[in-house]
């Protein structure tokens, strides 16, 4: 099974539940507003593919942060808690199967990701 996280109204979690849905993928959806994931999560995703990997420093959230805030993110603890407090902060969709995680909707990393 194939977890999704990602916001409802995320446009590129939208394009991504509608190919999954279109190409008869099994996934379980989880809104990051409703269910933010646990530092032990975040921890795992960062370990796997890197702080600029999960971090969304282009988003709204972000550029709403104090100064202090935005210096939490200078190491893999400190931005895993500072995601766990601001999930919006998290770049969508995130992806997660039993094997790996991908963020985004690139390709053709996106086609080998959901081909695995």
């Amino acid at each position: 099974m194939m977890d999704v996280y990602g916001l409802p109204n995320c446009d590129s979690t939208k394009k991504l539940l509608k190919r999954l849905k279109r190409e008869s993928v099994y996934f379980r959806f989880i809104n990051l507003k409703e269910n933010p994931p646990e530092i032990s999560t975040i921890e795992a995703w960062i370990k796997e593919l890197g702080i600029d990997q999960i971090l969304n420093r282009q988003s709204t959230t972000w550029r709403g942060l104090e100064e202090a805030e935005k210096e939490e993110a200078g190491t893999s603890l400190s931005a895993a808690g500072l995601m766990c407090r601001y999930p919006t902060l998290i770049k969508r969709p995130l992806i997660s199967n039993e094997k790996s995680y991908f963020t985004g909707l690139k390709e053709p990393g996106i086609s080998a990701f959901l081909n695995q």
